[in-house]
């Protein structure tokens, strides 16, 4: 095969992904914008005509959606009602948030400020999902080149009274009666059983391969409950 024809297989080629990924964006944006529209109904079902304590039995018999799916959609449709009041051109933003991120902003699992960002990027004509939002989440927390060298020039004038302040509290320590030993913090049942659920799923993430895990016997939604759970996680303030 000549050059000529190699360059023109590879075009030609080139120009069907590029009609793949126009059409994948396209269904993608339906279906965020169709899990808002579920939404609504559910809402509107749910506020103004399923009797009280008959919510779940109303689900079950008409559709394939159990209670925490509803709830997701529902989230999402009254998340995009408050901010479509006050952010210009919201409906088009929210066609380039993936329903699962979408389901983490409505519950509030960002900052001001990374959720801000995350909107932007959609406003852009990004798709943004849970990986993107991550990445420009870590780009907000980014340190500045110029105020870490602010903070070391200021390091430097103060170190020499830093040691002897240092020197001076060793001393009392030393001249002093033995510190209190506090007591060991009571602990955690919830945490424990966190910590070793994050535990066991380390070991096995890194040693079987990812498709033995499609056979669970929890469903998507389940992980789902699972995954918004881990990452609100991430995002609350570490308590020491």
């Amino acid at each position: 095969m000549t050059m000529a024809k190699k360059i023109k297989k590879i075009k030609a080629r080139k120009t069907v992904l590029d009609k793949i990924a126009a059409r994948l964006r396209t269904i993608l944006r339906r279906r965020t914008t169709d899990v808002v529209a579920a939404g609504k109904e559910l809402i509107k079902a749910r506020k103004d005509h399923v009797p009280s304590g008959k919510w779940q039995g109303w689900l079950a018999e008409n559709f394939d959606l159990d209670v925490r799916t509803a709830q997701n959609y529902s989230s999402a449709a009254e998340y995009v009602a408050r901010k479509s009041e006050t952010v210009s051109d919201f409906a088009k933003r929210v066609s380039n948030l993936a329903p699962t991120l979408l389901y983490d902003l409505a519950a509030g699992n960002y900052s001001e400020q990374q959720e801000a960002a995350i909107l932007a990027a959609a406003a852009e004509g990004q798709r943004v999902n849970i990986r993107r939002a991550t990445e420009i989440c870590d780009e907000l927390e980014a340190p500045n080149d110029d105020d870490v060298d602010e903070t070391d020039a200021g390091d430097d004038g103060d170190q020499d009274a830093g040691d002897a302040d240092a020197a001076a509290e060793a001393n009392k320590i030393l001249d002093g009666p033995p510190p209190a030993v506090p007591s060991p913090p009571e602990e955690d049942p919830a945490l424990r059983d966190f910590d070793a659920a994050i535990g066991t799923l380390k070991r096995v993430m890194t040693s079987r391969p990812i498709a033995q895990f499609a056979r669970t016997v929890h469903n998507s939604d389940d992980l789902g409950t699972v995954a918004h759970f881990i990452r609100a996680v991430i995002s609350a303030p570490r308590i020491d």
